[in-house]
């Protein structure tokens, strides 16, 4: 997923690093993979920061607010961001 804030772009996805057995078992329904959500300037590209998500954020599942983000996720939690 991925969304344009302001002047960042924030982009959601999978965690990178993952054990084989651990994406395995998250795609066999024994467990949630983690996600992660990437800040990146919207100017230049730069990559401002990080946050780790229960689970990866769904197809087009973020909405902007006025100060805040919703993330809806692969688990079926609403992850909300101020």
């Amino acid at each position: 997923a991925m969304i344009r804030a302001g002047d960042k772009l924030l982009v959601g996805g999978e965690a990178i690093g993952m054990q084989e057995n651990e994406a395995a078992n998250a795609t066999q329904g024994e467990g949630s993979a983690p996600g992660t959500l990437h800040f990146v300037s919207g100017h230049d590209g730069r990559h401002l920061g990080r946050l780790s998500l229960p689970a990866p954020p769904v197809w087009d599942g973020m909405a902007a607010t006025d100060g805040g983000l919703f993330v809806s996720t692969t688990d079926g939690t609403v992850v909300c961001l101020r």
